[in-house]
């Protein structure tokens, strides 16, 4: 008989406690390391001090911005340099304003992916290949223009930084 309640009584602290597991939420920090990783970001990888805000990832409250959707349509706002995974600015969408920090993509998650980019700054800005190599070879991003395509330059960007002046290239 005694057997029988000491087997009852750890039954029941048992049920108690797989309850709790299972009724508690998982935590916002697992929660949006899932989130990234759905979206091909590695969590260890990316740049730290960043948060998610609604459908994006921020860094710089807001100043460096990637998107968690590759299947919305982004819009590119005024002032803003966006660069796009996908050829015609679609999917993923990488999106800065601040000039003058070389911003180096793989620590957002975005090296190697972009395929389109919209400028909607008067000033120019520049992106470079692979951030590590010599030479250095590197594209001009000129202030109020697009390329919807970037050929065989498709999925080599690694660095950006954005400018002040519209003549630097």
């Amino acid at each position: 008989m005694k057997a029988r309640n000491v087997w009852r009584g750890l039954c029941v602290a048992l049920a108690v406690v797989l309850g709790a597991l299972v009724a508690a939420p998982a935590s916002s920090a697992t929660t949006d390391a899932a989130r990234l990783a759905a979206a091909g970001i590695d969590v260890g990888a990316i740049a730290p001090g960043w948060s998610i805000v609604g459908d994006e990832v921020w860094w710089d409250g807001g100043q460096i911005r990637r998107t968690l959707d590759a299947a919305a349509d982004y819009p590119c706002s005024a002032g803003w340099l966006c660069i796009y995974r996908d050829a015609n600015f679609k999917g993923y969408m990488f999106v800065a304003q601040d000039p003058g920090e070389y911003l180096y993509l793989a620590n957002y998650g975005f090296n190697d992916q972009a395929s389109s980019w919209i400028n909607r700054r008067s000033a120019d800005g520049r992106w470079w290949y692979h951030e590590k190599s010599q030479p250095n070879p590197y594209r001009c991003v000129y202030g109020n223009v697009s390329m919807g395509g970037l050929g065989s330059d498709n999925d080599q960007m690694s660095t950006v930084v954005l400018y002040t002046s519209p003549s630097v290239c």
